[in-house]
């Protein structure tokens, strides 16, 4: 069935492609068919722009259509999920070897970033020897670097999705994402919300709490989700985390806090139920986004 639907870019068959029967603990099988759906929407990228779209929708219902069958509630736990299966399944490959009388060594730095290592005589040698392009070990790792790449630009989009969709994760799902080293650098520079408190993730150890603009740690209870301007303006916080951003240097993995907000006003409201007009403000334009906000794109402090 996945090679009818790769070479005739069946959308109907891929999309109930995931609904075929299976054991609902069987991740390396749910893995299989995650790869498979996202390396098809990546294919989809030489076609035109109609039928990337249409098949980015394809691949979003089959996504939808995996999580049902895992028994899973949303598509984002499905997401989080097989991201954390990948990289469990390419952690050997994260142990240095000796291939030709060279050390090659995978590696993931602070950012996220995975990239090879080639050490020759103790030292780091910028170009590996052609040789190593006939090594199966080697390419295995090669390949292994672009998968990690891929996944942390999947990984990005999926955040800021969750963010406009005000998506929930328990403390147990952030947990899982802040061990995950492709992961972990982008979700620490986000500002996260629960019931009770909002800041930064920091990690000590198994435990983590909520770092306030101020400094403050605390611990959250209930679920938590990533923070709208929205939140930041009604918690009344927002300048405070620009400050500590600015003051910091650091870059977020998507625009959150310096981010264009527009709220929509009573006389926004009824200039949309009365048709558009000349003087319709973003906010109008785009709230279907979210009911009560809009969110955009980049916006300085």
């Amino acid at each position: 069935m996945e090679v009818e639907i790769a070479n005739k870019r069946n959308q109907e068959q891929l999309r109930c492609y995931p609904l075929i029967p299976m054991a609902q603990d069987d991740i390396h099988e749910a893995l299989r068919r995650y790869a498979f759906i996202q390396k098809f929407q990546k294919e989809s990228k030489q076609f035109g722009a109609q039928r990337q779209e249409s098949e980015k929708k394809a691949c979003a219902i089959a996504l939808e259509n995996l999580a049902v069958t895992m028994g899973l509630t949303d598509v984002n736990r499905l997401i989080w999920q097989m991201e954390g299966a990948k990289l469990a399944e390419i952690q050997p490959l994260l142990e240095p070897v000796t291939l030709e009388n060279v050390s090659i060594q995978l590696v993931i730095d602070e950012e996220g970033d995975a990239r090879l290592i080639t050490r020759k005589d103790g030292r780091v040698v910028k170009t590996p020897p052609k040789i190593l392009n006939q090594n199966k070990d080697y390419l295995e790792r090669k390949e292994a670097v672009k998968e990690l790449k891929e996944q942390k630009r999947r990984s990005r989009i999926s955040l800021e999705q969750a963010m406009i969709t005000s998506a929930t994760f328990s403390q147990a799902e952030l947990s899982s994402l802040l061990h995950n080293p492709i992961l972990a650098p982008m979700v620490k520079k986000l500002v996260w919300i629960s019931e009770d408190c909002i800041g930064f993730p920091a990690l000590s150890g198994d435990a983590w709490t909520l770092v306030a603009a101020d400094g403050a740690q605390q611990q959250p209870t209930g679920m938590l989700r990533i923070a709208h301007p929205h939140d930041l303006k009604e918690a009344k916080v927002w300048p405070n985390f620009m400050h500590l951003l600015y003051e910091k240097q650091w870059v977020q993995p998507f625009k959150q806090v310096f981010r264009e907000y527009y709220p929509i006003t009573s006389g926004s409201r009824r200039s949309s139920r009365s048709g558009p007009s000349p003087g319709a403000t973003q906010a109008t334009r785009c709230s279907r986004a979210r009911p009560s906000l809009c969110c955009g794109g980049a916006a300085g402090p």
